[in-house]
């Protein structure tokens, strides 16, 4: 086989094997496409922890739903629990509970309860109840 000429790819890509630069216009592509595969490899990267994150969220919302499913049948559950039962059952859903060392002027413990998820309470979604004089006052946030 005679080889005839020289290969040049001028007018296509712009690239000539001959022309005095080519090693370093290939180096500099070669160096070009490096970076473009770092930055891909960090967006793929944070794709699948946003992934991830959306994940966990859609899991706390079935849990809070899985839950909701309970609280519906409550009654009728709640009373067969033993009391290791229902010490788990509520610490699945209550964060924190806060009480007065003595009662209140109204007869109560209970100062607030924050939930694990948000509650939907009166058109609005909360996640402490902090009762104040016996009212209560509704916080979206966690303690």
């Amino acid at each position: 086989m005679d080889v005839v000429g020289e290969y040049s790819d001028e007018g296509h890509s712009g690239k000539n094997i001959t022309d005095k630069f080519y090693d370093r216009k290939y180096q500099d592509m070669a160096d070009r496409q490096d970076q473009l595969y770092e930055q891909i490899g960090e967006y793929e990267e944070k794709i699948e922890s946003v992934t991830k994150r959306i994940e966990n969220i859609r899991q706390d919302k079935i849990s809070g739903e899985a839950i909701y499913k309970i609280l519906i049948q409550f009654d009728k559950l709640y009373d067969n629990f033993s009391d290791i039962e229902k010490k788990k059952f509520m610490q699945s859903f209550v964060d924190e509970v806060q009480i007065y060392k003595e009662k209140n002027d109204r007869g109560r413990f209970l100062k607030s309860i924050s939930f694990k998820f948000p509650v939907y309470y009166k058109g609005k979604e909360i996640r402490t109840i902090e009762l104040e004089d016996g009212v209560g006052i509704y916080r979206n946030r966690r303690r």
